[in-house]
């Protein structure tokens, strides 16, 4: 221990009387020093030459443990209560080894891929469409691309769009093939050899969606400058053009019968049209207290199920225009919504990671099912009371809703999933995600 005055070492240049005081406290160190190093000497002798001449080295320091010997005033402070501790090389070896380990597990999981087939693109795949062996991707390179499913050979490169392809499909019978894009337009090929057609415009702003008549060559889109569009694949021709929303029209589409166009919009309202008038039947306005985002119309009846970024879902009555039911619940936007073909339930998809199934008998909530991020799109199997639900968690789950049972979750995409399209016979789907990449699964 140092007897050097604290307040010495710690002020400025010293004089006079605290001078000489300074000099007397470095000779009386020096003494003390050299006794207390004749102590350990002797000490140190004397527990060499133990009286049963073996080693006792509890409470002693051998000479070989010193490392460094350091007179008094030239001690480094002692500053180092707070420097890491020395680790034992053999220690570090070992912690490494074990977080390599834990990365690789990591990794492994991050990287499991159940799908069977890859189709990679330059840019995300906003929109994916199946019909029979052709597989149709809108991408935001402003292109879409058309490739054969099973042997995942790219067929053909759709150029023309000038913006972002964010929606398309295939008609009824599998003859023509459209995608539309955020320049407004609709392009219209044929399926078998991909040739270019026509393009479809009159919208003065980006498309946010668009859809197919269920019997004919019809196309229906809705516009950001707050119309509804609708024409004549096969001949070009501009059939009707609806208006009465006073916002972007972020949904809509047929009737099951195709006799009823419904459109929501970001002004919170519903819209059921005449598609041969082109007027509104039922233009339902504040149907929502928020902007509707997401639109589902039943297989066998006229009853239509919107969401909104208001946190609720409605059923309605597209023969009357009345809301039957008001479903609350989720604590976010509901993006995805569909009815069941099999039994009397419908399903609603939120960003707040949450899928509810509703009873459409007492319109209670059956069954919460959980995402770990928000849930984009849900799709009802064909003929049996399963719901596919997929997910920017970068997953799509399977579920059982006659229990909750989580049957399969599907991975591969390193990104979000932005949407996905079921085969008809319900045997395969196919996802597309900000990773570039459309996955084919079983």
């Amino acid at each position: 221990v140092s007897t050097q005055s604290t307040w010495g070492a710690k002020c400025a240049p010293q004089t006079g009387f605290s001078k000489n005081m300074s000099e007397k406290h470095q000779e009386i160190e020096h003494k003390e020093t050299e006794k207390v190093q004749q102590a350990s000497s002797e000490t140190q002798e004397e527990y060499e030459e133990g009286e049963d001449g073996e080693d006792d080295d509890e409470g002693y320091i051998d000479q070989e443990d010193i490392q460094q010997v350091y007179d008094f005033d030239d001690a480094p402070e002692d500053d180092d209560d707070d420097a890491p501790e020395e680790t034992d090389p053999e220690n570090e070896a070992m912690i490494k080894e074990y977080e390599e380990q834990i990365m690789a597990s990591l990794q492994n999981m991050e990287m499991k891929d159940d799908s069977v087939k890859q189709f990679e693109h330059p840019d995300s795949v906003f929109s994916v469409s199946v019909k029979d062996n052709y597989l149709l991707c809108g991408c935001g390179d402003d292109n879409a691309y058309l490739w054969d499913l099973q042997s995942g050979e790219k067929l053909h490169t759709l150029s023309g769009h000038t913006d972002s392809v964010i929606g398309g499909g295939f008609s009824f019978d599998g003859k023509y093939f459209a995608t539309a894009a955020m320049d407004g337009t609709v392009r219209v090929h044929t399926t078998s050899d991909g040739k270019f057609l026509r393009s479809l415009g009159g919208p003065s702003a980006e498309l946010e969606w668009m859809e197919w008549h269920k019997s004919g060559h019809v196309i229906v889109a809705g516009s950001a400058d707050n119309s509804v569009w609708m024409w004549n694949a096969a001949s070009g021709d501009h059939m009707q053009v609806f208006a009465g929303h006073l916002g972007p029209v972020l949904c809509g589409g047929f009737t099951h019968d195709g006799k009823i166009i419904c459109s929501g919009s970001e002004d919170g309202s519903v819209c059921m049209w005449n598609p041969k008038s082109g007027r509104p039947i039922f233009l339902i306005k504040g149907a929502h207290e928020g902007p509707v985002v997401s639109m589902a119309h039943h297989p066998k009846q006229r009853l239509l199920l919107t969401g909104s970024c208001d946190t609720h879902a409605k059923l309605f009555n597209v023969d009357t225009g009345k809301a039957l039911v008001t479903f609350k619940g989720h604590k976010d936007s509901v993006e995805g919504t569909g009815f069941s073909a099999s039994m009397n339930l419908c399903a609603t998809g939120s960003v707040d990671g949450k899928v509810k199934v509703w009873d459409m008998n007492t319109s209670q909530n059956r069954l919460t099912l959980s995402h770990e991020d928000s849930v984009v799109q849900i799709q009802w199997h064909s003929s049996e009371p399963l719901l596919f639900s997929a997910s920017t968690d970068n997953t799509i789950r399977l579920w059982d809703c006659r229990n909750g049972a989580n049957v399969r979750t599907w991975r591969g995409h390193e990104q979000n999933v932005l949407g996905f399209a079921l085969s008809q016979d319900g045997k395969t789907f196919v996802s597309g995600s900000d990773d570039h990449f459309a996955l084919l699964f079983n």
